[in-house]
């Protein structure tokens, strides 16, 4: 769970530098001028000229801009533009109509460049029918320092559809779909699990080395810390959760990259480890500032970073006031130093060494000097192999560099070893053994490295120890890091996750009942129906997951998912119903579709269901639902307030293209100018 978040110092928005702030007005400006007077005008050349100026003059210093659109604001560098500036609003709301996802922007920039893609943005897409995001890359890559990016825009503008209630203007939501969108560009996807924090970690993980990329999350990134950090509303919590689940599944060379992306601009990193500070939880604020820090320079030290590690680890353990002291120390902590950062290491050497002794205590094992010196127990194991030696010597070395926490030796000496020396399959048999694993899932942080060869060999043999480190584990990262090494197990892992399905721990059962939704078919005699009544959500969720799997208990749990408070929940079930919906779940997905105070991808998702129903009272909701009324006209100012509304006109389209009071509602609904219901109206539906 997210750690309380302390206040900003500041407690204001981020705002962009006075010179991008200039830019993007006069880009704006220039942009107005070309919707207003027709091409050759004496009044575009001035608005032209100041923009190119200005992006020069930005450009000799960086080499490239990346401009990321979103419905009605532009994002730069992390900071999301003011809605409600005209000319900025203008500007994204245009490009956003032309399914447009980012620009970039190259250092040599013409007049003649920005004056063709202003002239391009200025034309009506509704007009033309065809917004530039839907042009081939030849178009919207013509120009050579100006690309125009559509950047997965359908799906985007499907889920976006589906963020806050229509009661609710925040952008948190908003803003984590088009991260989301963004991490997964180009990859085809339009499951609502693509909003899975897993999900997008996978998709940033597999696209290493695309600057450009690379600076578009980062950004996306910086803007969703920036918001969650400077507001209380209640969807800022499960946002602050979704961006620490995704940074504990990134893997360490990935969050270096992205920071890597900010080199240009030390204040916009500096900003985010602030940022992240303020609203994560306390062990991604470690993760981040980790990843931030030069190895070489040491900006951190390496004792420093282990007391933080251990600190954040206590603030997800214990009673609740040790929580949240662990959870404001390391917070307090990463502040100051950030805060400070100037010194290659701020640390006086004293202080270093005094860390050193906190972080790591005494060791576990202490080998007699005089016998080390003595027995050198690599050399002895080394010529073991060479000589195809076994015997007690071998026995020793291998117990020695065992305890030394040397498993890597072993494992190195192993892979240069002949593949015909005979004493190999005896150190293997030595090596390879829950004990072993044990140890090393014990390491801070465990040593997957040689865990991943010992798996290798030992399959469900080694799934004991992993297990037991899984269920012991404080970090969220770490544990993910054993849940998909258990996975690869396979079926043999089943009968061990039942056993332990009866710990007090609810971590524990929703972690068990994770792995076991893994494996392509259940155990024997299991059944996920009890813990569908678990008193936590979480554990609720994985075994309805689970039910819904199993054609006897798919209907009931259907229904019991409706039936829940939580909308992950809820969602879970409605997703099901689209499919198949129980005769028994209908009436709760009719009272969801109708009620005004539902999330709108809810409504949306309920309606679909409706549709595949069918019944004269689906078709009265659907009516009711897609009527051209005057929330029509607040809709537009709503983000993600229409979701539902779509899905009804695309249901009567599709189930009643002949009933009368469907044709009227489509056909007032077709007078509208807005670009998503004429989508709504002419797609051809996709199939369920």
């Amino acid at each position: 769970m997210t750690d309380e978040k302390i206040p900003s110092e500041a407690g204001t928005r981020a705002s962009l530098s006075g010179e991008l702030a200039d830019l993007l007005i006069d880009l704006s400006a220039a942009f107005q001028k070309h919707s207003m007077y027709p091409a050759g005008h004496p009044a575009l050349g001035p608005a032209l000229r100041k923009v190119v100026v200005r992006l020069s003059s930005l450009l000799s210093l960086r080499g490239d801009l990346v401009i990321a659109v979103a419905r009605d604001q532009l994002i730069i560098e992390g900071v999301a533009t003011d809605r409600e500036h005209p000319l900025l609003r203008g500007l994204a709301e245009r490009m956003y109509r032309h399914e447009l996802g980012l620009v970039t922007i190259t250092a040599g920039v013409s007049e003649q460049e920005i004056a063709e893609i202003l002239a391009l943005l200025a034309q009506e897409p509704e007009r033309t029918g065809r917004p530039l995001g839907q042009e081939p890359g030849e178009v919207l890559n013509s120009r050579p320092h100006v690309h125009l990016h559509p950047l997965g825009f359908k799906r985007l503008q499907l889920r976006e559809h589906g963020g806050s209630s229509a009661a609710e203007t925040a952008p948190c939501s908003h803003l984590w779909i088009m991260l989301a969108d963004a991490a997964l560009s180009g990859e085809g996807t339009d499951s609502p699990s693509s909003l899975d924090p897993g999900v997008v970690a996978q998709a940033i993980d597999r696209k290493a080395g695309d600057k450009a990329y690379d600076e578009v999350v980062s950004g996306y990134l910086l803007a969703v810390m920036r918001e969650v950090s400077h507001t209380d509303r209640v969807d800022s919590s499960d946002l602050s959760d979704r961006v620490s689940d995704l940074i504990a599944r990134l893997e360490p060379g990935t969050l270096g990259r992205l920071l890597r992306s900010m080199a240009g601009n030390p204040s916009q990193r500096k900003d985010l480890l602030l940022k992240a500070s303020e609203s994560l939880s306390s062990e991604a604020v470690v993760e981040l500032l980790e990843a931030s820090t030069d190895r070489q320079t040491k900006d951190v030290s390496d004792s420093m970073m282990r007391v933080l590690t251990k600190l954040a680890r206590h603030a997800e353990s214990g009673d609740p006031a040790s929580r949240q002291e662990s959870a404001s120390a390391v917070r307090e902590h990463v502040r100051r130093m950030v805060s400070e950062w100037q010194l290659e290491n701020p640390n006086a050497e004293d202080y270093d060494e005094a860390l050193q002794r906190m972080a790591v205590g005494a060791p576990i094992v202490r080998l007699d000097t005089e016998a080390s010196s003595a027995f050198n127990p690599e050399r002895v194991a080394q010529m073991c192999l060479e000589m195809d030696v076994p015997g007690e010597s071998l026995q020793r070395a291998l117990h020695e560099l065992i305890m030394a926490d040397s498993v890597g030796t072993i494992i190195s000496l192993l892979d240069e070893a002949p593949a015909d020396t005979g004493v190999v399959g005896e150190m293997w048999t030595a090596l390879a053994k829950p004990e072993t694993v044990q140890r090393l899932a014990a390491h801070d942080p465990p040593n997957f490295e040689s865990i991943d060869r010992l798996l290798s060999v030992m399959g469900v043999d080694a799934a004991e120890p992993l297990l037991e480190a899984l269920a012991g584990s404080l970090s969220r990262s770490i544990r993910w890091k054993f849940i998909e090494r258990l996975q690869a197990i396979g079926l043999e892992l089943g009968p061990l996750l039942v056993e332990r399905l009866d710990d007090p721990r609810w971590y524990v059962v929703r972690n068990m009942l994770t792995l076991l939704g893994a494996l392509p078919a259940t155990p024997p005699g299991f059944s996920p129906e009890p813990f569908t009544r678990h008193e936590h959500k979480m554990v609720r969720l994985e075994a309805l997951k689970l039910s819904m799997r199993i054609p006897e208990l798919r209907d009931s749990a259907v229904d019991a998912a409706l039936t829940e408070e939580n909308d992950r929940v809820v969602a879970l079930g409605l997703a099901e119903a689209e499919k198949s919906c129980p005769p028994a779940a209908a009436p709760a997905v009719r009272q969801i579709a109708r009620d005004p105070m539902r999330d709108p991808s809810l409504r949306a998702s309920a309606v679909r269901s409706l549709t595949r129903l069918g019944t004269p009272e689906d078709l009265e909701i659907l009516l009711d639902i897609g009527a051209v009324k005057r929330r029509f006209l607040l809709w537009r100012e709503l983000p993600g307030g229409g979701a539902h509304v779509l899905a009804a006109l695309q249901g009567l389209r599709e189930h009643w293209p002949d009933d009368s009071r469907a044709m009227s509602v489509l056909s007032s609904a077709g007078k509208l100018s807005d670009p998503d219901i004429r989508r709504a109206l002419s797609e051809t539906p996709e199939p369920a």
